[in-house]
């Protein structure tokens, strides 16, 4: 059932996983876009994960977000990326406004977690 799955995963065109690794070519996270909407010229960015504790704190996280957002506006021809933070994650809220993104709205994902909305715009990437 999973390689049922993942064979199909293969096949979408609006959901990209990329793996990040080191220069060495170490795995050591993830970051996607996905629910790209090539109309309207929009995608969801996110589910950026440095699995490795050793790997968090240094640049992996900053320079493929900045690849992917470039490669998503230059590449793709989107023009605003949009994500969702969980609102207690203060970490990840700053580190996502120093690359550009800017709170929309604050919304209510379930009963147990509250969410912040964000979007960054290609103009104000570049």
């Amino acid at each position: 059932m999973q390689i049922k799955w993942f064979e199909s995963y293969k096949e979408k065109e609006d959901d990209f996983i990329f793996i990040i690794e080191t220069l060495n070519e170490i795995p050591v996270g993830m970051i996607s876009l996905y629910n790209i909407d090539y109309d309207s010229k929009n995608a969801d960015f996110g589910r950026l994960v440095i699995g490795n504790k050793s790997y968090r704190g240094k640049t992996y996280s900053w320079d493929t977000s900045q690849s992917l957002i470039s490669f998503a506006f230059t590449d793709l021809g989107l023009c605003q990326l949009n994500l969702k933070v969980l609102k207690d994650n203060y970490r990840a809220f700053r580190f996502y406004e120093k690359i550009g993104f800017h709170k929309i709205e604050s919304s209510k994902k379930s009963k147990h977690f509250d969410s912040i909305i964000m979007t960054l715009d290609k103009e104000a990437f570049f």
